[in-house]
């Protein structure tokens, strides 16, 4: 069997990465529990699963850099497949907002494509959530948000905290009483826009969930790391949340038992379900900015042990 997490370790490169992930036969297996495949089909079915665990799902359609233009379309094949197999109430649609034009096509375009998808979510029980953009791209994302939630409130935001505007615009949100997915995220950002330590991107990832917390917000708080997720249990204890008014969310494949430990103690719990065929950059980024986790999760799924 190949040494999956011993080839990532020689690899210099998120290019090499990349290419080996799809030249590597066994890639595909191994990352089969983190991204259940290429179709609409694998999607449906991996929702089946997580709802019979007692938990939510968000489906993120994972497109390649050349064809983002069908992610509004596959986004309705995945809606229409969920209402046919009676799966579609309660989900939750992950978009790209930069797939559907943002920073690229017009406005005008951009709002009327994340309206149609809110607009067929909707009929099906479903709701839509925008995924992060760069900081450069923020205020476009949060002015589409705007925008869009006047038709449909219920459409969520994604941020994340290692950028400095992150705390002013959960506590904007916040009074708009908006659903806002709040990720902790490490990515190399313009000087002077992200916080580049992670004890302070920590930091920040608990100012941002207590303003969440403590004002109007619907948070969805979109982490893999135990510690900051007993945090926001504490967080929502002192705010006297009640747990359908939060959500934890996990990747895929990512801390199975605590989200299991945590939908038994009655916690609202949504795992993230990516598919298709940009699955290669989704975890050669999730190894660019969580190698270690990575390692192991994979070492898992390929059947070892890592010391």
């Amino acid at each position: 069997m190949v040494d999956f997490g011993a080839v990532l370790r020689r690899l210099p490169s998120r290019d090499e990465v990349l290419g080996s992930l799809d030249q590597i036969a066994v890639a595909r297996e191994a990352a089969r529990p983190f991204v259940p495949g290429e179709s609409v089909g694998s999607a449906v079915q991996a929702v089946a699963e997580t709802m019979a665990a007692g938990m939510g799902a968000s489906v993120l359609y994972l497109p390649v850099p050349e064809a983002q233009e069908v992610t509004s379309l596959v986004s309705m094949q995945v809606i229409d497949a969920l209402a046919a197999d009676d799966l579609s109430m309660g989900t939750d649609l992950a978009v790209s907002p930069r797939a559907l034009g943002l920073g690229r096509a017009g406005p005008d375009r951009v709002r009327t494509g994340v309206g149609g998808l809110c607009r067929a979510a909707a009929s099906a029980g479903m709701t839509v959530t925008l995924t992060s953009v760069p900081h450069e791209l923020v205020g476009d994302l949060l002015a589409l948000r705007a925008a869009v939630a006047e038709e449909f409130p219920d459409l969520g935001v994604t941020l994340t905290a290692n950028l400095h505007r992150t705390e002013a615009d959960c506590l904007d949100l916040a009074g708009r009483s908006a659903r806002v997915r709040l990720m902790r995220r490490e990515d190399v950002e313009a000087p002077g826009v992200a916080f580049a330590d992670g004890h302070e991107i920590d930091k920040a990832y608990v100012r941002c969930t207590r303003m969440l917390m403590d004002g109007g917000a619907r948070p969805v708080l979109a982490t893999g790391d135990a510690r900051l997720v007993e945090i926001a249990g504490a967080l929502a204890e002192r705010a006297d949340r009640d747990p359908s008014d939060y959500v934890y969310q996990f990747r895929r494949g990512v801390l199975d038992a605590r989200a299991a430990e945590l939908v038994a103690a009655g916690a609202s719990v949504s795992i993230l379900v990516p598919f298709g065929p940009g699955w290669a950059a989704y975890i050669a980024r999730w190894i660019a900015v969580r190698p270690t986790s990575l390692g192991r999760a994979v070492g898992a799924a390929l059947g070892r042990s890592d010391s």
